[in-house]
């Protein structure tokens, strides 16, 4: 998360390396409503349902009433908005309004790729340090599947939206 302050406000804005990797999950390069790209390791296909086939900066809650490992936050909280922007099936809220609400993220992930309700796939966008191997284990026990890690320095040497995606480490 980066700080830009704008006449004298604070707005916090995404990695400009996460928000390139969204428009290209976004993008109709890697399908219409039904998305698919090759990997160096196994294609990854998903079908958001959505108006955003990706979401930036996904927090991880798992307790008695909420798992948003198994379901996509406008599945958990359908309609639920924190703040006029925020409506209908594109819901996710960030770290602060997790912690405003005494939900306490166990993570957060770069990016997940959302396949009909479920989040399908955590992809980490790795800069200088890989994800650890406490986060992959804590993770995995949660109920993560498909982790997958991506060099950011691959994602900025890229001239156009890939046809095959580079991933660094499959995780889980």
């Amino acid at each position: 998360m980066y700080v830009l302050i704008l006449n004298n406000s604070v707005c916090l804005i995404s990695s400009p390396i996460l928000v390139l990797f969204k428009k290209w999950c976004d993008s109709s390069s890697w399908g219409g409503d039904g998305k698919y790209i090759k990997t160096n390791y196994d294609s990854i296909s998903w079908r958001s349902n959505r108006s955003q086939d990706a979401w930036l900066e996904y927090p991880i809650v798992v307790n008695d009433e909420i798992n948003s490992i198994q379901y996509n936050w406008d599945e958990i909280y359908p309609g639920f908005t924190i703040n006029d922007d925020r409506e209908g099936n594109n819901f996710v809220p960030t770290y602060s309004e997790c912690k405003e609400y005494n939900l306490q993220p166990i993570a957060v992930i770069d990016v997940v790729l959302p396949h009909k309700g479920s989040p399908a796939y955590f992809i980490e966008i790795c800069h200088t340090n890989p994800v650890s191997n406490e986060k992959i284990e804590k993770l995995e026990k949660l109920g993560v599947k498909n982790l997958i890690e991506i060099d950011a320095e691959w994602i900025l040497r890229q001239t156009n939206i890939p046809s095959t995606l580079q991933i660094k480490r499959w995780l889980i």
